[in-house]
C-alpha cells in the first residue's frame, strides 16, 4: 500500500513538507511494525543508490534539493548499516523518545498501540533534539 511519509524541506516554501511514497506491505498493525518497515525501506532505497540500481526511480536534483539532502558521487568507502542494527536503533530511538511518529495526524503513543494504515495514508516522523539551556530557560535559571 502507497503511504506518504512527509519529510521536511529545506526550501522557503510555505509547505516545509514534502510528500514521498512510500510502499508498505499490508500486515502493518502497529507503530513497532510501522517503524521495523519504514526503516527496511530507507536501507533497501540507500543500498540502491549506493549500487546505482534503481536509476529510474532516483530523485532528480531539484527533488534530492526539495528534502534537504543531495548527494554527489558515488558513496565510496562506505559500509552499508546492518538492517537489524539499524531497526533497533530505531525502535530504541522511539522509547527513548528521541523520535516522534504522526499516523494521519495522530501520535504514536507507544510501540504497540494498533494503528490503521491504509492507503494514501500520511505519516510523519519527527527527530526531535534538546536545545542548549541558554535558548530555553530564563537567565535567572542558568
Amino acid at each position: 500500500m502507497k503511504v506518504n511519509v512527509l519529510v521536511k524541506s529545506i526550501t522557503n516554501s510555505r509547505n516545509g513538507l514534502v510528500p514521498y511514497r512510500y510502499d508498505y506491505p499490508p500486515q502493518i498493525q502497529n507503530g513497532k511494525d510501522l517503524i521495523r518497515e519504514t526503516v527496511k525501506i530507507c536501507l533497501r532505497r540507500y543500498r540502491e543508490r549506493m549500487t546505482g540500481e534503481g536509476q529510474e526511480e532516483t530523485p532528480s536534483l531539484k527533488e534530492l534539493a526539495a528534502s534537504g539532502k543531495v548527494v554527489y558521487g558515488l558513496y565510496s568507502n562506505r559500509k552499508p548499516p546492518d538492517e537489524t542494527e539499524a531497526v533497533q536503533n530505531a525502535l530504541e530511538a522511539f522509547e527513548e523518545g528521541t523520535i516522534a511518529v504522526f499516523v494521519d495526524g495522530n501520535e504514536l503513543e507507544s510501540l504497540t498501540e494498533e494503528i490503521e494504515l491504509k492507503e494514501g495514508s500520511e505519516a510523519v516522523f519527527v527527530k526531535l533534539t534538546a536545545l542548549s539551556a541558554s535558548c530555553i530557560l530564563p537567565d535567572w535559571m542558568c
